[in-house]
């Protein structure tokens, strides 16, 4: 039996670039979004009974990425369970620390 996924519609609600100090260009973007209503939509009725509730913030570091995203724009996340030989050893990392 296949794992299903979660699909979750989301909006950028914030792009933030990183710039170091002496520095010109970011070396990396910081990427909030929220879970949205969307009435015209069912994407999310999969995983909330009522109104969609949830953040998520990630930080980008592949300068290829920069400025894919904008603020006010909608996004699938997809939640999708990792097979447990591939997440041996992984601990989280935050690049802001």
């Amino acid at each position: 039996m296949t794992d299903p996924k979660t699909i979750i519609k989301m909006k950028i609600t914030q792009v933030a670039d990183y710039i170091p100090q002496g520095k010109n260009e970011p070396e990396g973007q910081r990427i909030t979004a929220a879970c949205i209503y969307d009435q015209n939509d069912e994407t999310n009725k999969s995983w909330s009974k009522w109104t969609p509730s949830g953040d998520l913030s990630f930080y980008v570091t592949n300068p290829d990425v920069f400025g894919r995203y904008k603020r006010n724009d909608s996004v699938y996340v997809t939640l999708e369970h990792v097979p447990e030989f591939e997440t041996k050893d992984e601990t989280p990392k935050n690049p802001e620390s």
